[in-house]
């Protein structure tokens, strides 16, 4: 889905969409570790990346041919504080745990073969009580609940020729684009987040960004 992520590139679009997570701007401005899962070619991370030098940008991807093109692009910005890796988001490096402060994840949960253990893995790599960006389509989980959405046939007709078959070829669960806010905030939940806000993202109202922040553990002395 790289034309929703295209979208994120037209002007003052990023700076709405980072707008929506509470806090972001300062912190981005001021310097942290950012994430981006499913990175594709680069283009939202080196977006950021140029507007917020003060912050160090993370992508991966685990398409070998994406990342190359993307680190290429970094490379020819002068992007120091930006790098793209090969990886699966269910082998991730050991010492990758709690390393970041923000986590984005784009039009790529719906597409694995355990959506759920992706979002473990995710909360893996963040700290506590840091902030994650799920951008998803704006679907209900019950097909019913869909009669009446613009372009819900469509949402069907992809997810079927493409998200449910690239999940299936690996065996896995095969939930495709038609996932659904309900089951979304669920499986969020079920992983540690706290969903803080539902809504649409600035580059259009056919997906929706849950704004979450990992939960901290709290260690009760005896």
């Amino acid at each position: 889905m790289e034309v929703a992520k295209q979208a994120m590139l037209q002007p003052g679009v990023l700076e709405r969409f980072v707008g929506q997570v509470p806090g972001l701007q300062v912190n981005l401005a001021c310097g942290i570790r950012v994430c981006e899962v499913g990175s594709n070619v680069g283009d939202v991370l080196c977006n950021m990346a140029e507007k917020y030098p003060n912050s160090t940008f993370v992508g991966f991807d685990v398409n070998e041919g994406v990342v190359k093109t993307a680190q290429l692009k970094a490379d020819q910005k002068n992007l120091r504080n930006t790098s793209f890796n090969v990886h699966s988001i269910y082998e991730l490096p050991a010492s990758w745990k709690a390393k970041f402060d923000y986590v984005l994840v784009q039009d790529v949960m719906h597409d694995l073969m355990d959506p759920g253990k992706g979002l473990d893995c995710i909360s893996f790599i963040l700290k506590e009580g840091g902030q994650l960006s799920l951008v998803e389509f704006n679907n209900h989980s019950d097909l019913k609940d869909n009669i009446g959405i613009p372009g819900a046939e469509l949402m069907y007709i992809g997810s079927l020729h493409y998200c449910m078959p690239l999940s299936l070829f690996h065996d896995g669960e095969g939930i495709g684009i038609a996932w659904g806010r309900e089951k979304v905030t669920e499986a969020l939940q079920k992983a540690g987040f706290i969903v803080k806000n539902i809504c649409s993202p600035p580059n259009g109202e056919v997906e929706l960004h849950y704004v979450c922040s990992k939960q901290n553990i709290v260690v009760e002395n005896d």
